[in-house]
């Protein structure tokens, strides 16, 4: 079990909390513009979800998206959006 707050020189704080032999865990980031983001991994330290603004890559186009901060996107363990809102 492990938890860690860290405060880098760019001085955006980030909280980041694992489970039993640093498996799995949640990682909370404020970026420097003052968005949050919720990160959840799974065992294997694979992103699982993310609670907040992020840029996905649609591997059809090639395209960025920017998601809006209210956004919660759900990942398959190969890192494949399955679900996203809004």
């Amino acid at each position: 079990m492990c938890a860690t707050l860290a405060v880098p020189a760019d001085g955006t704080p980030g909280l980041a909390l694992c489970g039993k032999d640093g498996q799995g865990g949640a990682v909370l980031h404020m970026s420097p513009d003052g968005s949050t983001r919720l990160y959840l991994l799974d065992k294997d330290q694979h992103l699982r979800a993310l609670l907040g603004s992020t840029e996905l890559t649609m591997p059809l186009t090639g395209s960025t998206e920017v998601r809006p901060e209210s956004s919660l996107v759900l990942f398959d363990k190969d890192g494949k959006v399955i679900w996203s809102a809004p």
